[in-house]
């Protein structure tokens, strides 16, 4: 049977909503989905262990694995431990070492690259935000002695990951999970949904602008209370009566896609969102939702290769405009609501999943 490793540094969390905590598992499964016996190495320091020298054992004796898959962790490896302490500091790149040496090709992809940008400075202040960088460094020069193909978000990315040899790059963006609840642009009135964060490089004060100039036009805007909470006082004068603030989760989520005829991501671009990709693109994907989008930002670029929606630019006006048109001409609503189902059966979980296996094993 066709088999291969997926290792993370740190415990799957089926039940987590943050994009980080969704898409390991999410990937592991896909795995499994597509045919193959899934090692795990995963858990903390102590689990990862025992499991590496089960492997260890299992390959020792003769059994062949095809290729391994890793996920990079938000904080650098060696600090994955709840304590944030190096406790285990040789399991896991002495997997990759052990590895690498029997022939077992290695992908990894690498999560973000927020600790290369002045606000990492800013938030993790000196001297602990050297020691940090240090040890982003130290992971980056051990992929590239280890790794076969170290895959980001997007390849805009990798202009700001240094150290890796630029050959070594590939693109993996999320996946989509069919799950479509597309409307058919049946409602009364035209229905805006985001979900997501609300704080940090999520600036969306023209887009609100935007559709509270609107009649027959409704915005469900669907983040955490706290976020929603300490950008309250700013948002508040812009919001009108048609745009309401939510929070759900998970199931929780699924009247409101039930409702949705537009996924928005129509945020403020700045230079985190020319290589980002948002993981609630692909969730409106697989909802089978248009997107409008920032022009500027990667999502946009994405919703233009795509054809799965429109990109404007980021003012209320221009906003106001082509939801104005939306709300008046349903044909065309409906006509993308069919386009972005097509095309979200080409970007599922197992899409990507065979993409790492050809990348990995050439067929």
């Amino acid at each position: 049977m066709k088999t291969m490793v997926f290792h993370v540094p740190f415990p799957l969390n089926r039940a987590s909503n943050a994009a980080s905590g969704m898409r390991p598992y999410k990937m592991r499964d896909a795995f499994e989905e597509i045919g193959y016996r899934v090692i795990d190495i995963t858990g903390n320091g102590k689990e990862r262990k025992s499991q590496a020298r089960a492997l260890r054992r299992f390959i020792d004796g003769g059994g062949k694995v095809d290729f391994a898959y890793s996920e990079s962790a938000t904080i650098p490896t060696l600090l994955t431990e709840k304590n944030h302490l190096p406790t285990h500091p040789t399991v896991d790149f002495g997997l990759f070492r052990y590895l690498k040496k029997h022939s077992v090709p290695i992908g990894l992809f690498y999560r973000d690259i927020f600790w290369r940008f002045d606000d990492y400075r800013r938030a993790v202040k000196w001297p602990l935000s050297s020691a940090m960088i240090a040890l982003y460094r130290y992971d980056l020069r051990q992929y590239t002695k280890l790794v076969s193909k170290l895959y980001l978000p997007s390849l805009k990315m990798g202009a700001y990951v240094p150290i890796v040899p630029k050959d070594m790059l590939a693109e993996l963006p999320p996946g989509a999970q069919i799950r479509q609840s597309g409307t058919d642009s049946q409602n009364a009135s035209l229905n805006l949904f985001y979900v997501g964060g609300f704080s940090g490089h999520y600036h969306m004060e023209e887009a609100v602008r935007g559709v509270s100039a609107l009649t027959g036009v409704d915005w469900t805007i669907c983040t955490h209370r706290d976020q929603w909470l300490t950008n309250e006082e700013r948002y508040r004068p812009l919001l009108g009566t048609n745009i309401r603030i939510a929070e759900a989760t998970g199931e929780e989520l699924d009247p409101y896609y039930a409702q949705a005829d537009i996924g928005m991501l129509a945020v403020a671009p700045d230079e985190y969102w020319t290589f980002a990709v948002p993981y609630k693109l692909f969730e409106y994907m697989g909802r089978g939702i248009p997107i409008l989008a920032s022009k500027g930002t990667q999502a946009a670029a994405i919703v233009e290769a795509e054809n799965i929606g429109w990109t404007v630019d980021y003012r209320a006006e221009e906003i106001s405009r082509v939801l104005s048109r939306l709300r008046d001409h349903p044909e065309e609503l409906a006509e993308m609501t069919r386009r972005v189902k097509a095309r979200a059966v080409e970007h599922t979980w197992e899409s990507r999943a065979r993409r790492v296996a050809a990348d990995l094993t050439g067929h």
